[in-house]
């Protein structure tokens, strides 16, 4: 475990973080819910769209077109996860949450909503046969029978007056958290699960550990609605990639949701001015390649 902010793994792998780790990744549908499109005035935004807006202008623009298979699998993978902790201890297997993901998919397809997800059976298949790795892959990162969540799915909702202390300024953060736990040491950690690949090392160790910092960015607003909400600063944000799998921390200071609380009113700003003049601009990267949305990017329009 790595102090100040810097990340390690548990498992043992070497983990910092490849651009396109969490291109996939998806936070629940419904926190995406709480932000109004970009033709008009954001009245409140999320951690996820604050991400979108800070890795892509373009992508937050996009983002609330129709979802992609990648963010259905995250949507319902989270959706089952969550649901696993209803269950008593002992009956919280592998076996129950790959049965409770097939049931849940039963439904959606009787419901004929994502007849245009897939273009063939095999195609569908293959998705299906994925998401079962991924929650087995969750068993290797800890034992859900060993915890006992506070909060599961929790909507954190709050409102930060003007940063320049203007009172007839607010934003508005909503989020869905997916866990908050208290650890053995009395602490309390955000716990998140990411869906997309597990990141690793590549890089000078200085841009590992700037990538790293990005990777909890969207942890460390959660844990500054959870404190807001709660009344306690968690002290441990824990990334669980499913796809690796790979168990990523990192510890909490005060001065962090400090910095993080200025670094999400700029985002609001930079947010309010791109929708005044309707100037999403793309920020290309590696990330691109990985992009559903790369097609009808105007960097990539020949």
């Amino acid at each position: 475990m790595v102090r100040d902010g810097v990340a390690t793994v548990s498992n043992g792998t070497d983990l910092a973080a490849c651009d396109e780790s969490d291109a996939a990744d998806t936070q629940p549908l419904a926190e995406e819910a709480a932000v109004v499109t970009p033709t008009r005035e954001v009245r409140t935004i999320s951690p996820s769209s604050c991400g979108d807006f800070q890795r892509c202008p373009q992508l937050f623009k996009y983002r609330h077109d129709q979802p992609t298979p990648d963010m259905v699998r995250g949507t319902a993978l989270h959706a089952v996860l969550n649901d696993l902790y209803e269950l008593p201890r002992a009956n919280r297997t592998v076996e129950a949450v790959q049965d409770a993901f097939r049931a849940m998919w039963a439904r959606e397809r009787a419901a004929q909503w994502n007849a245009h997800l897939f273009a063939e059976p095999s195609a569908e298949r293959e998705w299906g046969l994925k998401a079962l790795q991924l929650l087995e892959n969750y068993f290797y990162l800890e034992e859900p029978a060993a915890q006992d969540p506070l909060w599961r799915e929790k909507r954190l909702h709050v409102e930060f007056g003007d940063a320049g202390g203007a009172p007839s300024v607010a934003m508005n953060v909503t989020g869905i958290l997916d866990r908050l736990d208290r650890g053995a040491d009395g602490q309390l950690a955000v716990v998140d699960y990411k869906t997309g690949k597990a990141p690793t090392l590549k890089y000078s160790p200085a841009v590992n550990e700037r990538i790293i910092r990005e990777k909890f960015q969207q942890l460390k607003i959660y844990a500054l609605l959870a404190q807001r909400v709660h009344g306690e600063m968690p002290r441990r944000l824990v990334l669980l990639y499913l796809d690796g799998p790979a168990r990523l921390t990192m510890e909490v200071e005060p001065s962090i949701l400090d910095e993080t609380e200025r670094e999400l009113w700029q985002t609001w700003h930079d947010i309010q001015r791109a929708l005044a003049t309707q100037h999403f601009p793309p920020r290309t990267s590696r990330l691109c390649d990985w992009c559903s949305f790369k097609p009808i990017c105007p960097a990539f329009k020949s």
